[in-house]
């Protein structure tokens, strides 16, 4: 079968028989390799090369937008099975952008044969050796993998997009020039990557079967450019989502709640939680200290923590309410009412959010509408998810022990009971953290009572959090996920992926932390950051507010901090309240090395760091200029 060629701004040459692809431009060319070709995966785990198409027919094929080359392929078969799969390949050079769109239609499938289709293969680009190479990825806040990189690196979480190792639907290559590839049908997608040492890393979407078959079009578009680098990448990716889904910012949020508005510039505040209560079966449970695993913080005495903080000058806050419920933090969901009695119950609560409220600090409830507990006084394994095999996800990981995972097309009416039950007790409090929702994967489910795709989870969760906006509530969740940053107002924390790195026991000291989600939106989310060193999900040894700093975000502060964090948090503040609502347009790194690195705002405003000497430089668009010196590491601090 002859190779395929088309195209003017971007010339593309296919062979359809290997379906090995070039993309030569006038400044770079781009090429899969031999030894990686597309495949498929069927629901037993068989790896289905394209190869094993019995049926195969390629065209040429000129539309009104540009010109593309079609590959049919159907009859797969394997020596132990016979296939219904047939699926058309599409490869389209818009003439007018230069971009490339790589679609695939099913044209015929049986029900729960297909798992995965993986295609296309892995682009790379190619020549340009004089310049160093780079691989973008959005593993959380951002991740460069440099091609000379000489640790290993393989998913150790979900490959899922939209959860943490990929929480926006793109990736980027480049030396000189560069590629960004953005997924386009994400609810329904993986990103495998692979990185060998000293070689480039290998990325790849795999389009996931919904509901037990591929069911509708998958596309991933593909744009290229002569001069490149991770802040190109991600405001072209900025502006495709623009253009897509639109940008919700921080002020227009402002506009629909004056409590965001509050909200902008104030630290983070995470109360001990109230009751904290731990099931044997819990991976948290204190086995040589059995009275660690109960434990109670009473409102009154959360109050009194607020008051002092006042006393030392802590001038606006939010706090993170940990544990309220009637048996502590993560325990009971979703019947986490009434407040906990031990500790002073419905009354007790009231006092502790009017002592907020009196201070002018803002408060929100730990919430949680994902994680089932069988000890819920509703629980019904019938409201669970069910998955496609029909069994259902356990875990008893957390404090309240077993539990399944309840299906988000109910999470709703949960939200609107409790929150309705807690009105009427008269507890109002000015925010509210959906727990999970923004930092697990999307889920589907199979109960046939509540069917549930995965983009109709995205959809379901973004409904919650909708409705604790209507009750005039601040919006929180998890980590900084796709779907859901226009219906959120704040998150728990968007850091680095080092946190789940250290869990897995992956070591990969050579990768290079990079700001790709601030730099994509920035002012459209309110981002805490931990101050010290050995912070969750920053570099061990780098202090965590210098992070906070070349972000832009506000602080995240413990119940009782030290007077060096409250005197870094002020300067944090000073910062935030200056570029809230402005874009972050520039990120570099300053010298040899990656130690002293600068951001750059819409404003002017330029935030200077350096992580080797631990200090900071604030030039504020008004002309003020900040400085002062990060927290110490402390080998041995917990």
């Amino acid at each position: 079968m002859e190779q395929i060629e088309f195209g003017s701004k971007v010339r593309v040459r296919l062979d359809p028989q290997t379906m090995d692809i070039r993309l030569e431009t006038a400044f770079g060319r781009y090429a899969s390799r031999a030894e990686f070709r597309p495949y498929f995966i069927d629901m037993e785990g068989e790896r289905v090369p394209f190869s094993a198409a019995e049926q195969r027919s390629a065209v040429r094929w000129d539309c009104g937008t540009g010109s593309a080359a079609r590959v049919r392929l159907g009859g797969f078969r394997t020596e132990k099975k016979r296939y219904a799969l047939e699926i058309l390949l599409q490869i389209e050079v818009l003439e007018q952008t230069g971009e490339v769109l790589f679609e695939l239609i099913p044209l015929r499938e049986a029900y729960g044969e297909v798992k995965k289709i993986c295609w296309p293969q892995p682009l790379y680009v190619c020549g340009e050796e004089r310049a160093r190479g780079f691989t973008a990825m959005p593993m959380m806040q951002g991740m460069l993998i440099p091609d000379d990189c000489p640790d290993e690196l393989h998913p150790f979480l979900s490959t899922r997009v939209c959860s943490t190792e990929c929480v926006l639907p793109f990736w980027g290559s480049y030396r000189e020039s560069g590629f960004l590839a953005i997924i386009e049908s994400y609810a329904d997608a993986c990103l495998d990557y692979h990185h060998l040492p000293y070689q480039p890393a290998r990325l790849s979407v795999q389009w996931e079967h919904s509901m037990g078959t591929i069911g509708y079009r998958r596309t991933l578009r593909v744009q290229l450019f002569e001069t490149c680098d991770h802040v190109r990448l991600a405001k072209a990716f900025r502006a495709w989502t623009r253009s897509v889904e639109g940008l919700v910012t921080l002020e227009e949020k402002a506009v629909r709640s004056e409590k965001v508005q509050q909200l902008i510039g104030s630290a983070v505040v995470n109360t001990p939680p109230v009751l904290f209560h731990c099931e044997p079966v819990s991976s948290y449970f204190n086995k040589t200290d059995p009275a660690k695993n109960h434990e109670i913080h009473s409102f009154d005495e959360i109050a009194a923590g607020v008051e002092k903080l006042r006393a030392r000058g802590l001038d606006r806050a939010y706090f993170h309410i940990d544990g309220w419920g009637k048996m502590g933090y993560d325990n009971l969901h979703p019947d986490v009412t009434p407040p906990c009695p031990e500790a002073g119950g419905a009354e007790a609560m009231r006092r502790m959010l009017d002592t907020m409220r009196r201070c002018g600090y803002l408060s929100g409830l730990h919430d949680q509408y994902r994680d089932y507990y069988l000890k819920a006084e509703s629980f019904d394994e019938d409201n669970a998810i069910r998955n496609f095999d029909g069994s259902f996800y356990r875990n008893d990981e957390w404090p309240g022990g077993e539990e399944r995972a309840l299906c988000t097309m109910l999470a709703p009416d949960y939200i609107r009971r409790n929150y309705a039950r807690l009105s009427e007790a008269g507890i109002e409090p000015d925010g509210a953290y959906l727990d999970c929702f923004s930092g697990i994967e999307l889920e589907e489910c199979y109960n046939p009572m509540h069917r549930m795709t995965r983009r109709e989870c995205a959809q379901k969760r973004n409904e919650c959090f909708e409705l604790v906006r209507s009750q005039g509530r601040i919006v929180s969740s998890e980590e900084g996920c796709y779907p859901y940053v226009n219906h959120l107002d704040l998150l728990h924390h968007a850091p680095y992926v080092y946190a789940f790195m250290r869990v897995a026991g992956v070591d990969t000291p050579n990768l290079i932390p990079v700001p790709l989600f601030s730099l994509v939106y920035h002012e459209c989310i309110v981002i805490p950051w931990s101050m010290g060193c050995r912070g969750w999900g920053t570099p061990e040894r780098d202090c965590g507010g210098l992070h906070g700093m070349l972000n832009g975000g506000v602080t995240m502060l413990e119940f009782d901090p030290c007077e060096a964090e409250l005197r870094m948090s002020q300067d944090l503040t000073r910062l935030n309240r200056t570029v809230w609502n402005r874009e972050m347009t520039g990120h570099r790194f300053l010298g040899d090395g990656t130690s002293r690195q600068q951001s750059r705002f819409a404003d002017g405003t330029a935030v200077t760091v350096d992580f080797a000497e631990n200090w900071y430089k604030i030039e504020l668009s008004d002309g003020e200029t900040l400085c002062g010196q990060g927290l110490p590491y402390e080998k041995n601090a917990e």
